[in-house]
């Protein structure tokens, strides 16, 4: 069994490993994949098929990282019964492989879904292998297709771009905020200002994007505290939160704490920069309160 797994190992295909007991009262079961393709709902997915072709049983999955190309998931099978039905090895594995499409496969197919077949084709042809190992490892391709989108709206306006949403690859203990620029900047030059909107960032991450006969773009992917409890949530705030952002990188609008109220009182960028004028106006014509103390008046009083 060790020995078929190595071969496995590196495959770009994926790869099922089987060893059944002699009387069928248990099964080992061990999937090698290219680890850019493993997603912990396909570990569970591929956990239900293989209790479909062998009748009820406990399964129990362990995953672990070989090297950093592949990943192995273990599945032990013990059966609720008295014995396991032998499984047809070669199709569980055919199965098992369906379930296990390639990542740029999964892309493709999300692009021609939203974006109909023959645009589909055109964004895939431009990005199927644009994207970097680290970034497909950490992204689902669903997740990839909004990317994309906004990757498409940074080449046409020439002007950042921005996404806010839950990953489907992750939990809800944070929420994504992605960053698309034409070339890259400093985190701390982006923090601050991400910040001053009361955004807490919990990590971030910058990766390159090379579309096929195209200039690279940078993304900038900020895992911050939640925005919201569901997508609806973030929806709700997510065009007016992203002109924001906009204004503050291009230098159309101040940066400074002010532009929380964007959060806090449910303002837009041009209507907290109108109050801004007004706070600078009645700073000139009392000299008792200090800017920072209105602003903080302001925006602890939303």
């Amino acid at each position: 069994v060790v020995d078929e797994i190595n071969a496995a190992e590196g495959s770009e295909e994926a790869r099922l490993v089987l060893s059944v007991h002699p009387n069928h009262r248990s099964l080992y079961a061990a999937v090698v994949m290219p680890r850019s393709r493993y997603r912990d709902e396909l570990r569970d997915e591929l956990a239900r098929l293989i209790e479909d072709r062998i009748g009820p049983a406990h399964v129990d999955c362990r995953t672990s990282f070989l090297e950093e190309s592949s990943a192995l998931i273990n599945y032990f099978c013990m059966p609720r019964g008295p014995r396991l039905a032998p499984p047809d090895a070669e199709e569980l594995g055919e199965a098992i492989q369906e379930k296990v499409a390639r990542w740029q496969d999964l892309l493709v197919d999300g692009l021609i879904h939203t974006h109909g077949e023959s645009r589909g084709l055109g964004l895939a042809a431009l990005y199927a292998h644009a994207f970097p190992e680290s970034f497909r490892v950490d992204t689902h391709p669903e997740d990839a297709v909004r990317d994309v989108t906004a990757l498409e709206a940074l080449a046409e306006r020439q002007v950042p771009q921005f996404a806010l949403y839950f990953d489907r690859a992750g939990d809800r203990a944070t929420s994504t905020l992605k960053v698309f620029l034409r070339q890259a900047r400093l985190l701390s030059d982006l923090l601050p200002a991400v910040h001053r909107f009361g955004i807490r960032v919990v990590d971030a991450r910058r990766e390159d994007v090379r579309p096929h006969g195209r200039d690279p773009a940078v993304i900038v992917s900020l895992h911050v505290l939640p925005l919201g409890e569901t997508q609806d949530d973030l929806d709700a705030i997510s065009d007016r939160l992203c002109d924001a952002l906009r204004a503050v990188f291009l230098g159309a609008v101040a940066d400074d704490d002010l532009n929380g109220l964007l959060l806090l009182a449910g303002l837009d960028w041009r209507e907290i920069d109108c109050l801004r004028a007004y706070l600078e106006y009645f700073v000139q014509i009392q000299g008792t309160l200090t800017p920072r103390f209105i602003r903080g008046v302001l925006l602890g009083n939303p």
